[in-house]
């Protein structure tokens, strides 16, 4: 299966080279909160405005057709600042604690297929990458963690060259039980992942084809 998957990576990415368009999408948008399971509790981010840049490479419109139709390997560059507070299982600790704001930066590679006309486009797309947890105070340590992601949205040319993004993604840092998080009482993690979402409106401008 992992092999079948590399194959069809490296016939996507090869059509897409062959395409020779480029998309730069920049957008903001907003995140749902988050939280990390802890053994003795849990630490949770809030919703935050989320900003940042997506650089698509690949194919649109019917020039090629077939599987790279529509196809695009995406480099995307994410940011959001939110606060953090950790919350005890105990119910007898009625109170959060506030830990610190924390920085997330997500860097993610992947792969986008759509369908549609010149017009509308809709498309789905599968990323991998990396999550950077920032906390801004200095007693506690950035954490970085390996991410899938699964995204889906659509376009709307309003020209060959300009056009309007909308995008939501779910994205999944892995931590694995027993890593030690250290932002809060009891501070290692119970749960593999921590999922939250990112739902982003922006323009892009294509360039060559």
């Amino acid at each position: 299966m992992k092999n079948f998957l590399f194959l069809a990576a490296v016939m996507l990415f090869a059509g897409t080279v062959k395409a020779q368009v480029v998309q730069i999408n920049p957008y903001a948008g907003y995140s749902t909160p988050s939280a990390i399971q802890l053994y003795y509790g849990k630490v949770r981010t809030d919703d935050a405005v989320n900003f940042g840049l997506n650089l698509s490479f690949g194919d649109q419109g019917e020039a090629y057709g077939g599987v790279v139709q529509n196809a695009f390997i995406e480099l995307q560059y994410n940011y959001m600042k939110t606060g953090l507070e950790y919350d005890s299982y105990d119910l007898s600790i009625s109170d959060d604690y506030y830990v610190s704001d924390l920085g997330v930066h997500n860097i993610m590679l992947g792969v986008t297929k759509g369908q549609g006309n010149e017009v509308i486009t809709g498309y789905g797309g599968l990323y991998f990458g990396a999550s950077v947890f920032d906390p801004t105070d200095n007693n506690y340590n950035t954490r970085t963690r390996f991410t899938m992601a699964f995204g889906a949205g659509m376009k709307y040319a309003f020209t060959d060259e300009i056009g309007m993004r909308l995008h939501a993604q779910m994205y999944m840092p892995f931590w694995g039980t027993g890593y030690t998080v250290g932002w809060g009482y009891g501070g290692v993690s119970a749960a593999a992942v921590n999922v939250y979402a990112n739902f982003n409106l922006g323009v892009y401008a294509s360039i060559g084809g």
